[in-house]
């Protein structure tokens, strides 16, 4: 939905926090940030799915080469 609602085009990634809301006692999520860039880590979600689908791009979807 937030993903729509950005008009994003390829991927994005959300940062949410859910927290406790005081007076109703409802789980309310809050938006933290949208990122519409992989991170250089190989701990990224983007660097994840890029190494774990190797069918795809090969060796060169593949971390550091991503970059």
């Amino acid at each position: 939905m937030a993903f729509k609602a950005f008009d994003c085009k390829h991927y994005c990634v959300f940062d949410f926090r859910v927290m406790v809301d005081p007076k109703s006692g409802k789980e309310v999520p809050y938006l933290l940030e949208a990122c519409p860039s992989a991170g250089f880590s190989p701990a990224s979600i983007v660097v994840r799915m890029a190494d774990k689908f190797t069918d795809i791009g090969g060796p060169d979807l593949q971390h550091p080469r991503l970059f």
